[in-house]
């Protein structure tokens, strides 16, 4: 039964949205680190001719009969953000690029445009994960905390009336089916799985697992790639395939994709696996051991050229390629002939210091940026936003907050890096 989104979103945990970025995370020590997946590979996009790949060090276009590559970034190209998450293509061939902290940007190859909350209707700059384009050409966002649509012109956007101060959810997948209904997948406390009607979010209380990704197969039937398997939605019923009762060889799945004979290509932790209706055939990919020490690397995406070829991309080992049985690293991110540049936030510095009654937080900036800081408790509760996305000119600024005692989570993006610090407030 579909029931309307709950609109009242529970105060999710940040210390799972820091799980779940492999770009945030705080030390010990409450010095600042900058985190950053270098191989990390978001979504693939094939145009025909070339694949187009969001990765977390920029964009990058692959010759799929050269593998001759263009990197395009921040330094080099107008684009925003070098941590990029989704890609389409729109019907006069542009490209839209959505990002991790600095909203969503067109390009054509040559010229950039970038939408943002401070030049456009976008209501935030934060986890814009995902993107469709409709039969109208209207552009369909996914960012944090709302649903948003452009046609060219206006921007409208949809949530929930306390999206200001809730915690962090996302929409991980936007896909139209062959009716023109929007479905959505995320990972919202009160939904995972839902449609918009048009004027609101209907939400399936069915699907209790983060779905990452959507599929449509020849009947239209619904194809879930969820935290707990793969699940088929066919208009009335649910069947879920997962470990305890299928030969899936994990519940974890990051992204579904179909082939031109009615396969379902999963990725699902190493292993690629395919699915003909009633068995499923598992692939393992191989992933370099020294790129994972943790056991944490695994297929985040995957897409099916013309041709056949599936090519992957990973949570740390770059771009692989199967074809005709076979496994090959076609390459790493940052191994590129053009060599994606990391900028780092080598032209910033913060200081966190005790004031007694709080915190102070000392930033000095070499260049202009576009800062945002936060602070979160060690539940993951906000306390305080200082700066939400203002522009600064280079200089150096103070900001105070006054705090209990206790541990807190400083979070700061300054040009689209993030940083998150570990620290204490003691009595004077």
């Amino acid at each position: 039964m579909k029931t309307r989104m709950i609109t009242n979103l529970r105060q999710a945990i940040l210390i799972a949205f820091l799980t779940l970025s492999p770009v945030a995370a705080f030390s010990q020590s409450g010095e600042w680190t900058d985190y950053s997946g270098k191989e990390m590979i978001s979504r693939i996009l094939n145009d025909g001719e070339y694949l187009w790949v969001a990765t977390n060090s920029g964009l990058l276009k692959l010759n799929t009969e050269t593998e001759e590559t263009v990197v395009y970034n921040r330094d080099n190209s107008g684009l925003p953000d070098n941590h990029l998450r989704n890609i389409a293509k729109d019907k006069e061939g542009s490209l839209w690029v959505t990002t991790q902290f600095s909203g969503i940007a067109k390009f054509d190859g040559g010229n950039c445009s970038v939408y943002s909350s401070s030049n456009s209707g976008l209501p935030t700059d934060q986890y814009c994960t995902s993107i469709a384009i409709d039969s109208e050409n209207n552009k369909w966002i996914g960012s944090l905390l709302f649903l948003n649509k452009f046609d060219g012109e206006e921007w409208l956007s949809w949530t929930t009336p306390l999206s200001a101060v809730a915690a962090y959810w996302f929409i991980y997948d936007l896909k139209f089916d062959r009716n023109g209904v929007l479905w959505m997948g995320g990972s919202a406390p009160e939904w995972k799985f839902a449609q918009f009607t048009g004027t609101e979010i209907q939400a399936f209380p069915e699907i209790t697992a983060s779905v990452h990704a959507i599929e449509f197969d020849g009947e239209n039937n619904r194809w879930l790639a969820t935290g707990n398997g793969l699940v088929k939605y066919d208009g009335e019923k649910f069947t879920a395939y997962h470990t305890a009762n299928s030969t899936i060889p994990a519940n974890n799945i990051y992204d579904v994709k179909s082939d031109a004979s009615g396969n379902l290509w999963l990725a699902a932790g190493k292993y690629l696996v395919r699915f003909d209706g009633e068995n499923f055939t598992s692939y393992e990919t191989p992933l370099p051991e020294e790129a994972d020490p943790a056991g944490q690397n695994f297929i985040l995406c995957l897409n099916i050229d013309p041709k056949g070829n599936i090519w992957l991309g990973t949570k740390k080992s770059g771009l692989f390629k199967f074809a005709r049985g076979t496994f090959r690293q076609v390459l790493k991110i940052s191994d590129t002939v053009t060599g994606i540049k990391e900028t780092g936030n080598i032209n910033s510095e913060m200081k966190i210091r005790n004031t007694g009654s709080g915190i102070s937080l000392d930033l000095s900036l070499t260049e202009k940026a576009t800062v945002s800081l936060s602070v979160f408790d060690v539940g993951g509760r906000p306390v305080s936003t200082l700066l939400n996305g203002q522009f600064l000119s280079s200089g150096n600024y103070s900001y105070n907050t006054d705090l209990p005692r206790g541990v807190f989570l400083v979070k700061s993006v300054v040009n689209g890096r993030v940083n998150v610090a570990k620290t204490a407030v003691r009595d004077k």
